[in-house]
């Protein structure tokens, strides 16, 4: 059924190719499987690969800042009550000092969801381009004061990988590969694409920018993300599918309190990650945890099956995962949807789809045994 699924979505333009990921269980026992699907584009591409890399754009937040939060977290350099000014060392706007680590990460700082900045900002040299970004990001107005309610924030995650560098005085890629992707054998297959530095591979063809006026290749979809030179912490990760699923899967480990064996591992401390993974807001709507959402009650991207505390995200470009911790289930949807229009809106019905077949052919499977 799940072949069914794709080569229909393929057929009806949904995107060129993707590749996907199932696994269930945990550390040694998991089980599963990747599968890949239709080419990395629309005009002669290669055929998708488990080696086809691709733009995850926001799956940056999840996978790439927050596990960086929480690393700095174990090491005792921040915490989650920490202020804005003493996170970023530098003066903040009245409006924005009691906003937290905490508010940041569940987008509850009160701040934009957007700004165009790579419009607003007119600069080359990229440390003045990060001074500009961040005094635009302050001193732009609130939409409602810190803490009240969920709103959606690239802004906050730009930040929140100002943070990082700040506070772990090294470039936001630097440190993860040497604290979070190296110690999981990673360090090849998660990256960012500084700019002017794309690595060798073959991805996923991306959009035609309409502010670079080419079809991407190797470069950051997002716009605010090339201006910040391909690394912030909103945006900007790459990687294979293979290598997604292992550090979701590690995720899940860590949760669950799976014993990590062999060699050097990331020291994720489990206490922040649980608190993370916990929906910030219970007596209403809001879905969202820290650096992860949860599913909504109704048209959830996540399906209808999964259970209340599963975890996931969404990025532009086409990608997803979700975990499931009842079920020890992680599955993973990485495609080029915005090959080559970010117009195409065809993947929001896609993506509950992959999820209830996924968890249709697992019951299906259980109950046959």
């Amino acid at each position: 059924m799940l072949e069914k699924i794709f080569r229909n979505a393929i057929s009806q333009g949904i995107f060129p190719g993707a590749a996907s990921s199932v696994f269930q269980g945990l550390g040694s026992s998991r089980q599963g499987m990747i599968s890949c699907y239709g080419s990395t584009s629309y005009e002669a591409g290669k055929l998708v690969d488990p080696a086809t890399i691709y733009d995850l754009a926001s799956l940056t937040k999840p996978l790439a800042t927050l596990p960086a939060l929480v690393s700095l977290m174990g090491e005792a350099r921040i915490n989650f009550s920490q202020k804005m000014e003493d996170l970023l060392q530098t003066k903040v706007p009245g409006d924005k000092r009691e906003i937290s680590l905490r508010d940041l990460m569940g987008h509850r700082a009160g701040l934009a969801s957007y700004l165009p900045l790579f419009s607003l900002v007119d600069q080359k040299d990229p440390d003045q381009v990060k001074r500009e970004v961040l005094r635009i990001i302050l001193d732009h107005p609130l939409v409602h004061p810190p803490g009240r309610q969920s709103l959606y924030s690239d802004l906050g995650y730009i930040l929140a990988g100002f943070i990082v560098e700040k506070q772990s005085g090294q470039n936001l890629a630097e440190y993860l590969r040497a604290a979070i992707y190296e110690p999981l054998g990673l360090g090849d297959r998660l990256f960012f694409n500084p700019r002017g530095n794309i690595r060798a591979g073959v991805y996923a063809r991306g959009e035609y920018c309409l502010w670079r006026q080419r079809l991407l290749d190797g470069e950051v979809s997002d716009e605010n993300c090339a201006l910040l030179g391909g690394v912030a912490g909103h945006a900007g990760l790459f990687g294979d599918i293979g290598a997604v699923s292992a550090l979701v899967c590690f995720l899940l480990d860590n949760w669950l309190g799976q014993e990590i064996k062999g060699g050097k591992k990331p020291r994720l401390a489990r206490d922040v990650l649980l608190s993370c993974f916990e929906r910030q807001n219970q007596q209403n709507q809001d879905t969202w945890a820290l650096g992860v959402d949860t599913p909504s009650s109704r048209h959830s991207s996540a399906g209808r099956y999964l259970s209340p505390r599963s975890i996931g995200h969404l990025g532009f470009t086409g990608t997803s995962f979700w975990i499931d911790p009842r079920r020890e289930l992680v599955m993973v949807l990485l495609s080029n949807r915005v090959h080559p229009c970010r117009s195409n809106q065809k993947i929001k019905k896609f993506r509950p789809l992959f999820h209830d077949t996924v968890i249709g052919e697992l019951e299906t499977a259980r109950e046959s045994q």
